[in-house]
């Protein structure tokens, strides 16, 4: 039996119907997806070890290595390995550190001074020290068969002065510039990263803003 024209016609628009209201829920659930997929909370402060790792550029195999040897000491968070704001500006520090050439162990002891460094900078900007009264380096000295020396300098007087008056002229010296240091991590954390109130959230997809 043959289908009337009339009938043929209001299939077809009952099947547009349908397949307009399938598309525009699929559009809905493919922006929500994307949505969160590009929209990851970074809870309690703590980044993964995947996070970390894409955050200063290292493998996650090197990260567990250092804490395997006790270069880095992170917090037991009782699951998988998490790391806080200050473990990551140690690990950059300690990772820039050692293109100097330095030993690990060398290299581990500068980077403890790494956070505490930043929050003394921070401090600085906020109470507008004139740039060349901060303090954001680290004089480090060592000599054969003598402990190292870490000092704090606030100006390149006082660095010229502690350079001129080393009692020991063959003693290995290293200056830590902590403000270009953190002038690269905070580069790194605006480009994985960003804050909405005090929440801070990660791009799974660098560079992009859901």
């Amino acid at each position: 039996m043959a289908v009337p024209e009339q009938e043929k016609h209001r299939s077809r628009d009952v099947f547009l119907d349908v397949v307009g209201y399938l598309s525009a829920k699929t559009s809905i659930l493919l922006c929500f997806i994307k949505d969160h997929e590009m929209k990851s909370e970074i809870k309690d402060g703590l980044f993964t070890s995947t996070q970390a790792s894409e955050l200063l550029a290292m493998n996650v195999q090197t990260l567990r290595e250092w804490q395997r040897k006790k270069y880095i000491s992170l917090p037991d968070t009782g699951g998988w390995q998490r790391y806080r704001l200050q473990d990551v500006f140690a690990i950059f520090t300690m990772d820039r550190v050692l293109q100097s050439g330095v030993k690990h162990e060398l290299a581990a002891s500068i980077a403890e001074y790494a956070y505490p460094m930043y929050v003394r900078i921070m401090k600085d900007i906020e109470n507008r020290v004139p740039a060349d009264q901060q303090t954001f380096r680290l004089l480090v000295l060592a000599a054969p068969n003598q402990d190292t020396s870490f000092q704090l300098i606030s100006g390149p007087e006082e660095l010229h002065r502690k350079l001129d008056y080393r009692a020991d002229r063959s003693t290995l010296s290293l200056l830590v510039d902590f403000r270009d240091i953190f002038e690269d991590m905070n580069f790194a954390l605006e480009y994985h990263t960003y804050s909405e109130g005090e929440r801070m959230y990660w791009k799974s997809e660098a560079g992009i803003r859901p």
